[in-house]
């Protein structure tokens, strides 16, 4: 079919004529044709993610220096540990009773804790806010 109207001629000259200055053309300007074509670049892709999430970080920063920076993911931990806080808590404050009852003027008296806790709640930390030294 090709032979009878002229050959692989015209093929080709419509391909060097028309396909591949379109395809130059469409790969030298992939940006801006991008919202045409619905091909977009990695550099453009990254530079729309961080212009999306630019308004964000400047809030979450301004907040962090206006109220300080949250130390949540620390009472988280210390709500995880606190059990194992409070039990080495009191053996160390038992530790003590017989230096205690040793240092007490009257021999043999009977000095013992009924009880010791230092809560059944832990402990919450604040904010941090930043300040220039």
């Amino acid at each position: 079919m090709l032979a009878r109207r002229g050959g692989m001629r015209p093929v080709l000259s419509a391909l060097l004529l028309g396909a591949a200055p379109m395809l130059a053309v469409v790969t030298a300007f992939a940006d801006v044709l991008a919202p045409v074509t619905g091909l977009f670049s990695q550099k453009a892709l990254d530079e729309a993610k961080r212009e999306a999430a630019a308004p964000e970080l400047a809030r979450l920063e301004s907040l962090a220096q206006e109220e300080g920076e949250s130390l949540e993911w620390m009472n988280f931990l210390v709500k995880q540990m606190w059990p194992g806080i409070t039990e080495y808590a009191e053996n160390m404050i038992r530790s003590y009773e017989p230096m205690i009852k040793a240092s007490l003027p009257i021999p043999g008296a009977n000095i013992r804790f009924k009880t010791c806790s230092i809560g059944k709640q832990p402990i919450r930390f604040g904010p941090i806010r930043h300040r220039a030294a």
